[in-house]
């Protein structure tokens, strides 16, 4: 989704970061002054190396059983045990952190950012430890690389291409393709590149799609992005598209006709959402509503508010016929605000149909399953990234109690909010 030109252009300042070392957290040496939010801001207090969290509760995402009385440990960036209070060998000289009354689950992953340096401890004083960035730029991987590597208070980054699109696209770095013989040497250079999948964009035509889509098979990198306003859902969905953003193309999919999108969605068929999620089911397509941007873009008003209404239903009928869900907000564009909007996405997602443990798991467990890294995040277990949240409460009776969290591990440095 897009309001301007000049958000994006703040990618470069991601790029430029890269061998700089990030303050303590976010307000490091503002005297813990209240951010964007009115909260204080989490501030580091352990630097990574031995640390044991006792008398935890755990919340396990994928199985959601919670169990009380749990002691984690943690050296440098790796959770090494869980288990329960007093069954685990604390090494000698290993710091102790008491979290009594509070609820660990893994850190939490916004699957659709736009990353802007000046805002990463912003979603980090979130909890969310790990980004899927959807629009490359040059020297961005470099840059992600570098911010992990100096220990910067800064989530994890993914990244996407640069957006693949015909004429039209207003987004800098464009990779521009109007011949299909173009897509081959295109695509092979992209991966070449680095990019973990390559995002195609709205203006693309039919043919070009195709073509795509074969050099993607041909290279072993896979298509996300938008469905192409030439290009049938049925078409992107037999091309076996990885993810669709904003459920671009459900919309004509579903009959909806009018000249703005509010309009189109206001006009969907309700009928026939059930099938078209049994097609995204079985062609293994994962979906990134992006709930609270598009709401936000498409306004206020009787129309705006039906087409929320079923852009809701469809989400829940993706979820009832078995697609998959991530939870992503659009973050860095300047319509949905860093870290808190996360939050907000799980609100969405809960009033959809999804249980607030299936919201969760969509930002944790699932989020792990299409990043490729099962077992790496997304759990609290043993081998696992030291990227935890510490929030009050239990997350399965509602997901509010995420926001703000008590704490955040983020690679094995501890973070406490005042």
């Amino acid at each position: 989704m897009v309001r301007s030109l000049r958000p994006l252009l703040m990618l470069l300042t991601l790029a430029g970061c890269s061998g700089s070392r990030a303050p303590a957290g976010p307000g490091a040496g503002d005297g813990g002054s209240a951010g964007p939010t009115g909260i204080p801001p989490l501030r580091t207090v352990l630097a990574p190396g031995s640390i044991a969290f006792v008398h935890a509760t755990v919340l396990e995402p994928v199985s959601g059983v919670l169990q009380a009385g749990m002691t984690v440990l943690v050296s440098g960036d790796r959770i090494v045990a869980v288990g329960a209070d007093g069954t685990i060998a604390v090494p000698p000289g290993a710091a102790s952190v008491d979290v009594a009354g509070g609820t660990l689950v893994p850190g939490l992953v916004d699957s659709h950012v736009h990353a802007r340096s000046a805002e990463l401890a912003r979603y980090v004083d979130e909890g969310i430890t790990t980004a899927r960035n959807m629009w490359g730029a040059p020297g961005l991987l470099e840059a992600a690389a570098a911010l992990v590597r100096d220990g910067a208070v800064a989530p994890s980054v993914d990244s996407a291409s640069p957006g693949v699109d015909g004429p039209g696209s207003p987004w800098p770095y464009t990779q521009l393709i109007t011949d299909p013989a173009e897509a081959d040497p295109l695509v092979a250079r992209l991966a070449g590149e680095g990019w973990r999948w390559v995002k195609v964009y709205s203006h693309l035509d039919a043919p070009v799609f195709e073509a795509l889509a074969d050099a993607a098979d041909a290279h072993g990198i896979r298509l996300l992005g938008h469905v192409p306003f030439a290009v049938p859902l049925e078409q992107a969905l037999a091309r076996r598209m990885l993810s669709i953003e904003h459920l671009t193309g459900y919309d004509l999919a579903l009959g909806g006709v009018g000249g703005t999108p509010a309009e189109r969605w206001a006009s969907v068929s309700v009928g026939q959402m059930p099938a078209a999620a049994r097609a995204t089911a079985a062609a293994g397509t994962w979906s990134c509503p992006t709930m609270v941007v598009v709401k936000a873009l498409m306004g206020s008003g009787p129309v705006a508010r039906e087409a929320n209404l079923r852009r809701r239903l469809l989400v829940g009928a993706l979820h009832a016929a078995g697609a998959r869900l991530l939870a992503g907000t659009d973050s860095g564009i300047d319509v949905t605000a860093p870290g808190t909007s996360l939050h907000d996405e799980l609100e969405e997602l809960v009033a959809s149909g999804l249980s607030p443990l299936e919201a969760l798991q969509a930002a944790t467990s699932s989020a792990a399953e299409f990043l490729g890294r099962v077992g790496e995040i997304g759990t609290v277990a043993p081998g696992s990234r030291a990227d935890l949240v510490l929030v009050s409460g239990d997350p399965r009776q509602g997901v509010g109690v995420l926001r703000h969290p008590r704490g955040v591990l983020l690679r094995g440095a501890w973070l406490e909010r005042p």
